[in-house]
Parts: C-alpha cells; structure tokens; sequence
C-alpha cells in the first residue's frame, strides 16, 4: 500500500531536513548518516538504526541550492552524467573538479574527482554552442583531442593527453611531447572505449549537477559513487543536496508511448446523414484526451483533507510526473520487460470539475486488476498497487488504462494517475 506521505514526498522534497524516504512510504529523519556495504546507519538524537539501501527510495539533505556564475567549465561523462566547475587539473589517474577554490579547514579547495577513464570530454569556452560542441565530439576518432577553434570553425587535434595543469596540456602529437595553454583551446576530449554501465542510482549536488552509479559509500565526511569496478566519482558531503535509489529501478509512464488512445464522447449524433456523422467521428478522434506531465496546460495536481494546513489549506498536492486523462478516454501501454508492480496515486484533477466522477478500470493482458469508481467528493486520493503478471517467452505484456464516464456524469472529468510508474 503506498502512504499518502510518500507522494507528497516525492512532490516536494524536504528542504529544512535532513530525511530518508523508504519505498514503503515512511520517512526517516537523521542527523548524520553513512553508507557501506548496501548498508545505511542514520543517527537521529544520539540513537542509531541500520537499513538496507534497497528498501530506500532517496536521501535528502537540508541545503540550498547554489547558482555559481563562475562555473565556466562542462565536463561530460562516459556514463552520461555530467557537471560544471570553475576550473579542473589532471592528477594521474583522477581528474579534479575545482568547483570552490577557496581554501576550507583542511587546507585544500573543494573538488569532485573523477576516475580519467570517465571523463569523456571537458569544454572549456562556454560561448561555444552546445549543437557545435556534439559536432565535433561525433568525429569518431581513437585517440584525445585537443579542440580549437579555427577561423570560426571548431577542429580537432589527435593525440595523447599525457597531465593537465591549470595553465596547459601535456600533449604528445605524432610522438613528440608539447606544452599546450589552455587558453589557446576551448575544449579537450578523451578517447574512452564504448561500454555498457549498470545505473541505480544518482547524486545531485547543491550546484544541480547530477551524477549516476552502481554503488555509494559514504561517511561523515566523503561520498564515493562506484561506476564501475575500477571507476568512481569522490566528492565531499557538503555538496551533496539529493541521492536517488530509484534510478534504474522505475520506468514512468510518462516516458513510454502508448500503443493505443481512444476517446469515447458521451454525446453521440442522431443524425442519419452518413457524411456528417463521419465528420463527427473524424473531429472527435482528433481531440487531445491525455496530457504528460501536466494535466491539460495546469500542474498535475490533486487533494487530500489529510494534509490540510494552515499553510495548505485546500489540501493541495502537486506532482511532477503523470497523465491527466479526460473520462471517456482508454489507453493501452507496454509494460516494460522486467517490471513486477504498478503503482500510482490518482483523484479527480484538483482545478477541474468540483463534482466530477470516471470510473477507473486497469487490465493488464486483458485481465481487471484494479476498478474503482473515482470522485471529486473523495477525501483522500485513491493509491493503486498492482502485481504484475509474469510474462510469457517472447510476449510483450500490455496495461490497459480505461477511464469512464461516472455514475451521473456526462463530459468534462479530468482524471490525474500521478507518479505513475512500474517497479522492476
């Protein structure tokens, strides 16, 4: 059973605590907390608890987010993450993201390391266009880059990165070793062989950029996210604003395509002209019934009498991801290969119809899994938990979402199926 605390949690994160939420739907709050061996230790008011990383949805820390002008520097992953930073400096192995050059109590500037055989490319001149810039990285060579910018045209040079310092390269091209400055150049890549990476999780920082992995470690004072066996990304904790568990392990139903959409009006003509009633059919089959993310140009949002507040008095709960459907409507979408549930919190959309009624049916291969009908006048939103069949060898399984017209309704209900999502 999903909490109604948990959707809101996933609404609106924390911002003045620090909170663990669990897939359950509970929240845990701590005032200190480490992580080794797919373990968690939380330490809230001098009493500590230990629990698995894979009963945790995502960690959030009390702080604020920071906008740095100053980060003129876009350094991209082989993994696809990717940060910005003030500057950066090639140490062996490790490349250090400088993102605050002040000296802190340990006598160095605060960093993000990153293994060498990560970093896929780094720019360096921020008014190069993003377009130019994938241009020029799509040149397949086997070998680093230096990137230059030639008579208003980006080139790029072969060779191999042998250190970088923060006023040059080390560059060896055709086997001769030079000195190149930085400001000669906007930007360098590094040749990285192609590979798969295993995402479970991501970091985000307090600077909005967003890191992926396989494996987290974490003590008072460093976080350590295992890529790949040998490749890791270091960085200190107090930086660190959000860790999601969830990555890898959900698929939205906003980021698939449906298979099928129709949309039934409740009116029907009585005209027996033939013509015209093809032009009815053609005109409705046109209109927009489903919305992504939003429900029909308004935020997803439901209410829940729960929650009312002296700050929320209407018991507002607003989501960013979901479908807004309107009644009448039936969707069919693939489920993906390797989910087991589907779950969701779904009402009458909050802005629409104050006496609006559908009823809900989801099937799945066929078979009724879930059927409620849905009003305005509900207390709280309605949670949907669904185990998912097995699939067959080879057989692409199916949910079909049909949203009909409630009992004494005619037009107009808007149903909103928020944070929907398949667990694998």
């Amino acid at each position: 059973m999903i909490s109604l605390a948990f959707i809101s949690l996933l609404c609106v994160s924390p911002q003045n605590v620090n909170a663990v939420t669990l897939i359950n739907g509970e929240v845990l709050k701590f005032d200190s907390i480490a992580v080794a061996d797919n373990q968690l230790k939380l330490t809230r008011n001098e009493l500590t608890q230990s629990i698995n990383a894979e009963q945790v949805d995502g960690i959030g820390f009390a702080k604020t987010k920071v906008l740095d002008a100053a980060f003129k520097v876009r350094t991209q992953l082989a993994n696809g993450s990717s940060l910005s930073s003030r500057s950066f400096r090639l140490e062996g192995d490790l490349v250090r993201l400088i993102v605050d050059p002040a000296p802190k109590q340990n006598g160095e500037a605060i960093a993000v390391g990153v293994s060498r055989s990560l970093i896929g490319s780094i720019k360096l001149d921020e008014s190069i266009s993003d377009s130019d810039w994938k241009k020029i990285l799509a040149i397949e060579i086997d070998s680093d880059g230096l990137i230059l910018e030639r008579d208003g045209e980006l080139d790029i040079l072969e060779g191999i990165i042998k250190s970088i310092n923060k006023d040059s390269v080390q560059f060896d091209f055709q086997g001769r070793v030079n000195d190149v400055k930085l400001s000669r150049l906007v930007g360098v890549s590094f040749f990285q062989p192609k590979r798969k990476f295993n995402t479970l999780l991501s970091i985000q920082d307090v600077f909005g950029n967003t890191f992926f992995g396989s494996k987290l470690e974490m003590d008072e004072s460093n976080v350590k996210l295992n890529v790949d066996e040998n490749l890791f990304v270091t960085m200190p904790n107090a930086i660190v604003a959000n860790i999601d568990f969830s990555a890898g392990r959900y698929v939205y139903l906003s980021q698939l395509s449906p298979i099928a959409v129709e949309w039934k009006p409740f009116f029907r003509s009585t005209l027996e002209d033939e013509d015209v009633e093809e032009l009815l059919k053609s005109t409705l089959s046109t209109r927009k019934c489903w919305t992504v993310d939003a429900s029909f140009g308004k935020p997803l949002s439901l209410k829940s009498r729960e929650i009312v507040t002296r700050s929320n008095p209407t018991g507002r709960i607003d989501f960013k991801n979901g479908v807004s459907v309107i009644g009448g409507s039936n969707m069919v979408f693939p489920v993906p290969e390797e989910a087991r549930q589907f779950t969701a919190m779904t009402g009458i959309q909050r802005d629409a119809n104050p006496a609006g009624a559908v009823f809900l049916q989801i099937k799945v291969d066929g078979k009724i899994l879930f059927e409620k009908a849905i009003a305005a006048s509900d207390k709280i939103p309605t949670a949907i938990a669904i185990d998912l069949p097995i699939a067959a060898d080879g057989v692409e399984r199916r949910i079909t979402i049909d949203v009909g017209y409630g009992a004494g309704r005619q037009v107009g209900d808007v149903l909103s199926i928020c944070n929907a999502r398949f667990s694998k």
